[in-house]
């Protein structure tokens, strides 16, 4: 049965209310619901534009359209993100990825391209969420193994999920631990980790699609954000072999301090790696 509807009068109703709600971006979340609920690609929606909705899609679109009126990321109602080129499954129970943190995999790629590394490479994701940072180096790196590890048993099945989709499984082991009780002997070349280090004070200002639906555990450091950066680098200092490097997502007033958690226990090749827009963004410490 067909609606009154066109795909162009769902969008226009789409983008109307989420524009007299505030939103940011009201165009884009509107072209990207009524996509999704006609089931065509972007490239098709101008194609389309007047083609008569039905029903079903319309009934779809407005069920679509009242969660992110919520402020329901589109990440979570779609129930995926792309990172680094590629695609993950997502879920309220893991931080949605974001593309300032695939500076991590280009930092951990590029210091291992420019050593001519022949042997296998193992590393250590700690607080892997979606598994998109390890996973992805992964793909990059044929001769990469990797441990991956996260507090949350549902971040590690949709991690688990999203190895198996990519196909690495046989070179990612995910172990439920938190940062704060790493137990791991073995010797790793890198460790990477976008860990939680949100202060408490700024928890309270966030956004709602972030306050309201992502994860608390993967969002706060405690109070002033570095809690978990000293479990880190302890770790690195115990188990990061020579050549290795351990790199590490900050906040963007972190630096300094991070810094100094890492130059307390004895690294000495330690830099600040900014992200596009010019923001501090990851802290590298070579050993």
């Amino acid at each position: 049965m067909s609606s009154h509807y066109t795909i162009q009068k769902l969008y226009r109703s789409g983008f109307q209310r989420l524009l007299s709600l505030g939103f940011p971006t009201p165009e884009l979340d509107a072209k990207l619901l009524v996509c999704h609920a006609a089931g065509i690609s972007e490239t098709r929606f101008i194609i389309q534009q007047n083609d008569t909705v039905s029903v079903e899609t319309e009934k779809t679109f407005m069920s679509l359209l009242k969660r992110r009126e919520l402020h329901e990321p589109i990440a979570y109602i779609f129930k995926k993100k792309e990172f680094y080129g590629y695609q993950f499954s997502v879920s309220p129970d893991v931080l949605i990825p974001r593309p300032e943190t695939e500076l991590l995999v280009d930092i951990i790629s590029n210091f291992f391209c420019s050593r001519s590394i022949s042997i296998n490479i193992h590393g250590i994701d700690l607080g892997t969420g979606s598994g998109c940072i390890s996973i992805s180096l992964l793909l990059e790196n044929s001769l990469m193994i990797m441990t991956a590890v996260d507090l949350s048993s549902s971040a590690l099945k949709i991690a688990q999920t999203n190895a198996l989709y990519h196909q690495v499984n046989d070179r990612l082991s995910l172990e439920m631990v938190s940062i704060k009780d790493l137990h791991f002997q073995k010797k790793y070349h890198f460790i990477v980790s976008n860990p939680p280090y949100i202060d408490e004070e700024e928890m309270k200002t966030l956004h709602d699609e972030v306050r309201l639906f992502e994860p608390h555990l993967a969002l706060t450091g405690g109070k002033d954000g570095l809690e978990y950066y000293y479990h880190i680098a302890e770790f690195a200092r115990d188990c990061l072999l020579s050549p290795g490097i351990v790199a590490v997502e900050i906040g963007h007033n972190q630096a300094h301090a991070v810094r100094e958690i890492f130059c307390a226990l004895g690294f000495v090749e330690i830099s600040v790696q900014k992200d596009l827009a010019q923001n501090d963004r990851v802290i590298t410490a070579i050993k």
